[in-house]
């Protein structure tokens, strides 16, 4: 007989062998079953078997096996999974200045005003009448059909919640979510769409809101943003994309397009963020705080099998079936487009890769004052001064002279970075704190940098060390050229490029691995070298040029561009008379 097992609680499945909880949920006799069933049986075995020590998380083999497992256990995974999503809360670790972003700031006073009972009935009126309804039972119909009845109640219950009397609002805000699969053959929760259920009356609250909010949403949003805007079609955004595809492609324009899927939008949105937005736009204090009790007073049951199980307390994210669920996720949405056309404006991407600033240009101040900061932080001022100057200069050398390297090995650092670092070092080598007086300093800096060898205490000068840790790509374009990075146009710092030449020695072959005008293939040395003048005068684009493809029908006089002063000229006679007893 084989016997699966599905474990307990909202855990890991199994933390080890010896601690597993799990009920028997399913038997199966090999020599009964159908050659299929025992294919699927020990396919399940084998997956499980190897999957058996990670996390609840990944709960798509749980999920293939709810077949097998008891109700209950089923109404467990689905609660642990759900709970996880909505019922824990996210903090992020940084905050947007949204003044920076150019987003609209409106006066939206008016989505505070009172609700009247004529306001209260259009809503009503305006309500779906067959939609499945919440908790409580009651749909559109009953209201529609009993509402000069009910209806001074209702209208009442609105007045109050204006008055911000949200006691035992949180018994009409609940919901019963409903899961429909997305895929004919649902393999994980993840195939499976969560819709809630709202109480009537909650979501008349809701209702009333977005029936407020539609009409200024054209304000709030710009016009890329189609989806769930009232007189906008979703469609539209599709032939903009068509349309901005066929014109790139008439004109040739090398351009990306960059299709950004969101996992689980409506359930991640950050409920503090939201509000921040809501504020930054205009909306009034009072409409803000019918939303903040809409969303904290939430709380879900999960439906499995058509019977509610445990309740979930919502901490995040905007509940599908809510009408004023879309209209926030759209306001919440727009931070991200003005961020993606603030990075357009400007025209680069700053960002970090491995741990190294990644930019099109020279790192900015903002990035090396980070490395700037990340030396401070390894400073151990509390002891400092209470270390020898042995175990100081032991902590310089392996600490804080080993923090830029990393960076320096791709990037050159500026001259105030490296000017910021050096007085740290120094400061803390010099009395163990983070600043210090020229005076107070007993042997200079350059003495200290120098090797052992020549008096120093062999700290490595940052600037020196950075051209040294550089010339390493210099060398590995020629020994290893079949990486991918070789494949790319690059241009090499010119100190890094002449100390390579004049660290090196050349044989030419046939010239299609070495650089006409950097490398040092000639008896004289690089021609950077010797005839520094016509150098300047040859285009950045040619600088790398081979010298079996400068050589060929001398290619290399029509990369001269810059102006043909008198001691270019002569430089060029020079290298031209050179250049006559040249064979490959």
């Amino acid at each position: 007989m084989w016997r699966l097992k599905v474990a307990e609680g909202a855990g890991p499945w199994l933390k080890s062998c010896n601690n597993f909880r799990g009920r028997a949920v399913w038997e199966f006799d090999p020599e009964l079953g159908t050659p299929e069933e025992r294919a699927e049986v020990e396919r399940v075995r084998r997956e499980f078997t190897e999957r058996r020590f990670q996390k609840r998380e990944s709960s798509d083999l749980l999920l293939r096996m709810q077949t097998f497992s008891e109700e209950e256990a089923k109404a467990d995974i689905v609660f642990s999974y759900y709970n996880d999503l909505l019922g824990n809360d996210f903090e992020g670790l940084h905050r947007l200045d949204l003044s920076l972003l150019g987003l609209p700031q409106l006066d939206l006073s008016d989505q505070a005003a009172p609700f009247t009972a004529a306001k209260v009935a259009m809503v009503v009126k305006a309500t779906p009448s067959n939609r499945a309804p919440g908790p409580d039972g009651l749909s559109g119909s009953f209201y529609k059909a009993t509402w000069d009845v009910i209806g001074p109640d209702v209208v009442r219950d609105f007045r109050a919640l204006w008055d911000c009397d949200f006691r035992s609002f949180h018994l009409l805000n609940e919901a019963i979510m409903v899961l429909i699969h997305k895929t004919q053959t649902p393999a994980g929760l993840k195939d499976y769409r969560p819709v809630s259920l709202i109480h009537s009356l909650g979501k008349l609250l809701s209702k009333a809101l977005a029936l407020r909010l539609a009409p200024r949403m054209h304000e709030l949003v710009s016009l890329n943003q189609s989806a769930f805007i009232q007189g906008r079609r979703i469609h539209e955004n599709f032939k903009t994309v068509q349309l901005a595809c066929r014109w790139l492609h008439a004109r040739r324009c090398p351009a990306v397009l960059l299709k950004i899927d969101l996992a689980k939008a409506f359930d991640s949105v950050a409920w503090t963020f939201l509000l921040e937005v809501l504020e930054h736009a205009g909306f009034p204090a009072g409409w803000r705080d019918w939303i903040s009790t809409i969303l904290y007073t939430a709380s879900t049951w999960v439906l499995v099998n058509g019977r509610p199980w445990d309740q979930i307390r919502h901490a995040r994210g905007l509940r599908q079936g809510d009408p004023l669920s879309p209209l926030l996720f759209v306001i919440v949405m727009k931070v991200l487009n003005a961020l993606i056309s603030e990075a357009d404006r400007r025209g680069d991407f700053p960002t970090k890769y491995l741990g190294t600033p990644l930019s099109l240009t020279r790192i900015r101040r903002i990035e090396e004052q980070r490395l700037v900061d990340a030396v401070a932080a390894r400073l151990p001022m509390w002891k400092g001064r209470l270390l020898t100057d042995a175990r100081r200069v032991t902590l310089t050398q392996t600490t804080l002279s080993a923090i830029p390297v990393h960076v320096s090995i791709c990037c050159c650092l500026s001259t105030w970075a490296i000017d910021e670092i050096d007085r740290r070092r120094r400061a803390f080598l010099g009395v163990g704190s983070d600043s210090v007086s020229g005076g107070r300093c007993k042997i200079a800096w350059p003495i200290v940098c120098a090797p052992k060898d020549h008096g120093g205490l062999g700290l490595p000068d940052l600037r020196t060390l950075g051209y040294a840790l550089r010339l390493r790509w210099e060398w590995l374009r020629r020994t290893e050229p079949d990486s991918a990075w070789t494949l790319l146009p690059s241009a090499a710092e010119r100190k890094v490029r002449s100390m390579f030449s004049v660290s090196i020695t050349i044989e030419v072959g046939d010239g299609s691995s070495m650089c006409f005008w950097m490398d040092a293939w000639l008896p004289d040395g690089a021609i950077s070298t010797f005839a520094p003048n016509l150098f300047r005068a040859v285009g950045r684009r040619q600088l790398g040029r081979t010298v079996k493809d400068a050589l060929s029908n001398r290619r290399w006089v029509c990369d001269i561009t810059g102006a043909r002063t008198a001691p270019v000229i002569y430089e060029f006679v020079q290298l031209w008379e050179t250049l006559e007893g040249v064979q490959l």
